[in-house]
């Protein structure tokens, strides 16, 4: 009887809990592309979950059918969090966006939907849209730091403003987990520096604005209920999904075997390696924060500068950020490379480059007028004598 009586309270209970946090809504309308065959959709984020402890968890999980026009995700949260979501085969990785409790969110899911936050605006959604502007203001901003033909001052005027737009929305929005965000996105902001400021009058701020946020606690380090056993667990979870998902089947790169890309060109357009003009084509893999990759690129200008019509340098950048990636190809004069990209915006390997099993670069690959593999890994001199040799 007890037992009973003690299941009974904890149903009203939960019910109670449910009436207080109205139902959180996503609807997502799909294109054919996206459902070419059945699939499971997930949603995942931070949430507050029993015992008000805040944990990684999968909010809720949807089976799409092969053909559907629309699919629906629904969950109760206690306050506002971004929300993940995860498409199992075809459509976005991780695509983000934020929400409040009770919003109902109708999103545009096509082969265009880019990983990372969602670019459009949502209806009805006001923490989204906010976040949206907010987003943009600040990318604006980055452009003029990272434009090469902006004066110095102006980069160092342009920095400085930076600073104080973010700060500006920190103390402005009304939204505990937008807050979270712009302080964590502060030029200058790490773990390191919390008790420097404006770290630390912008985090004794927010506890002060925000004393019941959990977000918030996380933030400031105030909060110890979060369960790291959950945490594992709804990590672990996600993480065994997103490994199936980027699961490829491995290319093979031996000597003579066909190779065959098809990456974005920088401008935007995909271009693939077999309808590359030129004889030869070198497949080389680089970023722009990779001191090697730099290193090599005036003996890749040799090259190309020495066999021009016979060599394309096909280089594929996996730079998360556009802008540094386009900085640095003004910067090293390359502009005559065809320059494409292997990851999204979010720092998403292509699936290309994740069945080339490219773990670390610079890596290359020679391809001859049938795009067979005919000599990797490249560097310097040695390049320039394979090219010698092969070119006539």
């Amino acid at each position: 009887m007890k037992t009973l009586v003690t299941t009974i309270l904890l149903i009203l209970l939960s019910t109670i809990g449910k009436a207080q946090n109205p139902k959180t809504e996503v609807i997502m309308h799909l294109s054919p592309e996206v459902t070419q065959e059945e699939q499971w959709v997930y949603a995942t984020g931070w949430a507050v979950v029993e015992a008000e402890k805040l944990d990684y968890v999968i909010l809720d999980s949807t089976l799409v059918a092969k053909g559907a026009k629309q699919a629906k995700l629904s969950f109760y949260v206690k306050e506002s969090l971004t929300v993940k979501i995860l498409f199992m085969k075809n459509g976005p990785v991780n695509l983000y966006f934020s929400s409040t409790p009770g919003t109902k969110s109708e999103l545009t899911i096509d082969e265009n939907t880019k990983d990372g936050w969602y670019k459009l605006p949502i209806e009805g959604n006001d923490i989204h849209n906010e976040q949206r502007l907010f987003q943009r203001k600040k990318e604006d901003i980055r452009k003029k730091i990272a434009d090469p033909t902006v004066h110095k001052d102006s980069v160092e005027y342009y920095k400085k403003y930076l600073d104080k737009f973010c700060i500006n929305e920190i103390y402005k929005t009304k939204y505990p987990r937008l807050a979270e965000l712009y302080t964590v996105w502060l030029p200058e902001y790490s773990r390191e520096n919390e008790d420097k400021e404006p770290f630390r009058t912008i985090l004794h701020y927010l506890k002060n604005k925000f004393p019941n946020a959990y977000c918030i606690k996380r933030l400031c380090r105030t909060d110890s209920s979060s369960s790291n056993q959950h945490y594992k667990i709804g990590q672990n979870h996600y993480y065994t999904l997103l490994k199936q998902r980027l699961y490829v089947e491995p290319k093979d790169t031996t000597m003579g075997a066909k190779l065959q890309l098809a990456f974005p060109h920088i401008s935007k357009k995909k271009i693939n390696t077999d309808s590359i003009a030129e004889e030869y084509v070198l497949v080389d893999f680089w970023a722009s924060w990779c001191v090697p990759c730099r290193k090599e690129t005036p003996f890749l200008k040799m090259a190309k500068e020495r066999y021009k019509d016979k060599l394309a340098i096909y280089a594929v950048t996996i730079d998360a950020d556009t802008l540094k990636w386009e900085k640095a190809i003004e910067e090293d004069s390359t502009r005559y490379f065809i320059h494409v990209r292997g990851v999204s915006d979010r720092n998403v390997p292509d699936k290309q480059v994740r069945a080339l099993k490219i773990k670390s670069i610079p890596r290359n690959f020679l391809l001859d007028k049938e795009r067979r593999i005919i000599a990797k890994d490249l560097r310097g001199e040695e390049l320039l004598n394979a090219l010698e040799q092969l070119i006539k």
